[in-house]
This record gives structure tokens, sequence and C-alpha cells, in this order.
């Protein structure tokens, strides 16, 4: 049996609503009725007792909730057993976005390696968009995240900002040269599209969008332009005088945050795991101003 049907049947058993279990599964609402469906079909019974705005489990679907769970967690754990090398004593999957990896992600893991030698690491790279559900579904221990779930489930551990600066690798350029046809646009989440969006109202849109910082850096060292990036990144170029800063550009800043569930079995593990990571050393930043744009 596919072992997201379980799943979504115990999200919609907790909810008792398919609309709101949709949601927190990142799926849409036909897709968690097809789930359900499914998984009817193979059990042989209903699950629910569907009528409008109320949503009940049957008698079927009580005794199967017990052992639902109980399957769940028995995979997760021979998921992470199997992963686990026989010189460590326990496994972390640590699950972040490709931009948060370049800027945040490979500190962290650099850290946990040399203070907790013990721990086997697993590192995963997936959209903000998706990192919720992982961690929701179990798939993972901890997300490195723009934007976390915010459930009464799931423990959030706010770092200090991403401060982004506007870089380009030409001297005395001016914003408005920065923001032409060379400008590349990098996905920095949610928060920073909106920002983005109103500061610069009357930019045409960008001609070149990337979803990797890291890929970003490469291309404006190697073909030039302008793009935003985090401070810490950039630095060494900027001493280097590879890479110069916009005079009288934006800063913005986008908040970063480490998510985990309440009441995992390895929650003391993950207590020392974020505050390690929160002891890095990542500096915050000045509040956001936003100076005006020349025309």
């Amino acid at each position: 049996m596919d072992i997201e049907l379980l799943k979504t049947f115990l999200e919609v058993g907790r909810i008792r609503h398919f609309g709101r279990a949709a949601e927190n599964l990142y799926l849409t609402q036909s897709a968690v009725s097809a789930r359900i469906r499914q998984l009817e079909q193979v059990l042989g019974t209903e699950l629910f007792n569907r009528t409008r705005n109320n949503i009940q489990l049957t008698a079927s679907g009580e005794r199967l909730l017990p052992h639902a769970e109980a399957a769940l967690a028995a995979w997760e754990q021979g998921r992470q057993a199997v992963s686990l090398s026989a010189d460590r004593e326990s496994l972390l999957t640590l699950a972040a976005a490709p931009s948060l990896w370049d800027s945040r992600g490979q500190q962290a893991l650099g850290r946990l390696r040399a203070a907790m030698p013990e721990l086997g690491l697993r590192a995963e790279s997936h959209p903000d968009s998706t990192l919720a559900r992982r961690l929701l579904e179990l798939q993972v221990d901890l997300i490195l995240c723009y934007d976390p779930p915010k459930r009464y489930d799931v423990i959030i551990h706010e770092l200090s900002p991403l401060r982004l600066i506007l870089v380009t690798n030409q001297a005395q350029l001016n914003l408005s040269q920065a923001l032409g046809p060379d400008y590349l646009y990098v996905d920095w989440g949610a928060s920073f599209s909106g920002k983005h969006a109103t500061v610069f109202a009357a930019m045409p849109s960008p001609r070149v969008q990337i979803g990797s910082g890291r890929l970003a850096l490469d291309l404006l060292l190697a073909e030039g332009g302008a793009v935003y990036l985090p401070e810490p990144v950039v630095e060494p170029y900027l001493s280097a005088r590879r890479l110069f800063r916009v005079e009288k550009a934006p800063v913005f800043e986008r908040g970063v945050h480490l998510a985990y569930r309440r009441g995992a079995e390895n929650a003391a593990m993950l207590e020392q795991v974020v505050t390690l990571i929160a002891a890095a050393g990542w500096r915050g930043a000045e509040s956001l101003q936003l100076p005006l744009i020349d025309k």
C-alpha cells in the first residue's frame, strides 16, 4: 500500500475537513479526495461519512486510525534505520530551500559535523513551498526555511534574518543601470517577491529569473549583470573588488526559520541541533530602510 494514502487518511481524520487537510498537505482538494477513495477501494470499505461541513470517521475508519498511526511511525523508523550507518548513534535529516543552502545550510552542516561527530546527517534540497509538507509527513526531521508552517504541532525557531544587497561586477554602476536588461532576479521567497514588486513597481519584469543564489553568483561572475545576494556570501568578492555594491540600492531582509515537529521522538537531539545552528554567529541586520529610487 502507498504510504501516502495513510498519511492523507490521518490528516483528514485529524482535521475532519477535506479542504483544510489539502492545505496542510500542500495538495489540491481533488487529490486528497482521490487518495481517500483509493484507500477505501483497497480496504473495501468507507472510512468517512461525508455530509456537508460534517466529515466523520466511520466505524471502519475509527478501527483503522491507530493502525495507520502505528504503520506510519514504523515506516519512518524503518526509513531512518536503514539509512543509519553502524558507527552513528542517530540520524538527522535536514532539508532547506536551495537558496538557503547557499547562505546558511552549508555553514549549519559544517557546525553540526564538527560538534556532533556521532550524528549521521542527511541533507536534502527542496523548494520552500514543499518543505512544510515534507516535515508534516515525517519525511524530514528539521527544515531551514523562509516561511514555516504555522501550526500548533510545529516548533519554530527564528534565526537572524538574511540581509540581501544589490551587487554588480561593474564599479560605479548606479541603481537605474543595475536594474536594466542585465539584472538577474533571484527568487528569495514570497515575502521578498512582494517587497521587490512594491519597491520596484516601475521596473519591467526581469528577463532572467533564477531559483538559486549560487547559480546567480556564478552567472554574475562569468557574464556580468546585477543581482540581490546575501551580504555574507558576497563579502569576499567585495573585498577582492570582483564585485561592487550598487549605491543607493534598497536593502532587503528575509526572515529565516528552523522548524521541527512537536513531540518528536528525537526532540532532545533536535533542540541541541537548533541551539548549535542558532549560535553559529549569524548577525542580525538593521531595520529595513528603503531609500527613494532615482528615476
